[in-house]
């Protein structure tokens, strides 16, 4: 009786997973990483705005695209946690465009 050979690490890589790498909606995968370069690229730039004492305000408009961002690739990927944190991240935002920018605006 002849051994069998040891499969390389290379084979079978993958296999087993229960995840796809990216959703199916409809017939068409969507592609998550433009949406995730784009919540980066606005929680970077949300960072930089509220860091400023001039322009705080526009830090969380720029939270608010780049949590929305999020939100769509966490949810698409299946990442619970990330998702319900990025929802929470979200209210904040608004909350803070509320007290910066919309209830001053409304309320005077």
């Amino acid at each position: 009786m002849k051994p069998h050979p040891k499969p390389s690490q290379n084979q079978n890589a993958g296999e087993g997973r229960a995840e796809p790498s990216e959703a199916v909606v409809g017939d068409f995968p969507l592609p998550t990483f433009p949406v995730a370069l784009i919540g980066s690229i606005f929680g970077i730039l949300g960072a930089v705005l509220l860091a400023m004492p001039a322009l705080p305000g526009y830090g969380f408009g720029a939270f608010v695209v780049s949590n929305t961002a999020w939100i769509v690739v966490s949810g698409t990927k299946r990442e619970w946690p990330m998702h319900a944190q990025h929802w929470i991240f979200l209210l904040c935002s608004l909350m803070g465009l509320w007290n910066w920018w919309l209830g001053p605006l409304l309320l005077g």
